[in-house]
């Protein structure tokens, strides 16, 4: 069954695709994510490769004024999710079907959220991680 990873983060704060395949090499593996398309214009798919090796990771965007914006967190620690929300105005998450690419969409979500100093949230396992704002 795929598992979901969020990001909750401002737009205008959105690394590029290259910053976050570079967060996501450093702990020894080599991360690329190839073209050029900004996170918020690849579609539903993107393909990462890590030591050369293809994944595919669904990609799920969804904007503060959607009705099912703050879903992925309703069941956290309600302080929190109000500061998550009141610093976020875009999600988006990474799906990972499979273990490899279950881990590959976590770690896309946790690098996103960090070098946009927002939120990861993982619904699975219940986690909500705020890292500013």
């Amino acid at each position: 069954m795929a598992q979901e990873f969020h990001a909750f983060i401002k737009k205008s704060k959105l690394p590029s695709a290259s910053d976050v395949a570079r967060i996501m090499s450093s702990r020894g593996w080599r991360v690329e994510i190839p073209g050029t398309a900004a996170l918020d214009a690849v579609g539903n798919r993107l393909e990462i490769q890590v030591d050369g090796k293809p994944l595919q990771l669904g990609v799920k965007i969804a904007h503060a004024s959607d009705p099912d914006f703050a879903a992925p967190v309703q069941a956290a620690d309600p302080g929190v999710v109000q500061g998550v929300l009141k610093a976020a105005d875009f999600r988006i998450a990474f799906v990972g079907d499979g273990q490899d690419a279950e881990t590959w969409a976590r770690d896309a979500a946790r690098a996103l959220a960090l070098l946009a100093t927002g939120a990861f949230a993982n619904p699975q396992r219940n986690t909500l991680l705020h890292y500013g704002g």
